[in-house]
């Protein structure tokens, strides 16, 4: 699969190309939306699938409170909680 058979990146890219001489064209992370999920979406997904086999009450209370917050590294608080409370291979922590 290319990055063309994705959504209607073809005709986009064609109108970027008609422009040409007018236009820079910037092609960003959106291009991948429909393959990827956003982090926040990540993060509810992945809270979905564990929520009740995996995750203590307490647990999913503190995710909760940290989600409808209002903290500017809410998504870092979030991904965090979910990892101390479940182990999973699809979060990798660096340790420098």
């Amino acid at each position: 699969m290319s990055i063309t058979d994705i959504y209607d990146n073809q005709e986009r890219i064609d109108q970027i190309q008609s422009l040409k001489g007018s236009l820079v064209p910037f092609i960003g992370a959106g291009f991948s939306r429909p393959l990827s999920p956003e982090w926040a979406d990540f993060l509810e997904q992945y809270f979905q699938n564990v929520r009740g086999d995996f995750i203590l009450p307490e647990d999913e209370k503190k995710y909760l409170e940290l989600k409808n917050g209002d903290t500017d590294n809410k998504l870092e608080l979030m991904a965090d909680s979910l990892i101390s409370a479940h182990s999973d291979s699809r979060f990798c922590s660096v340790n420098s």
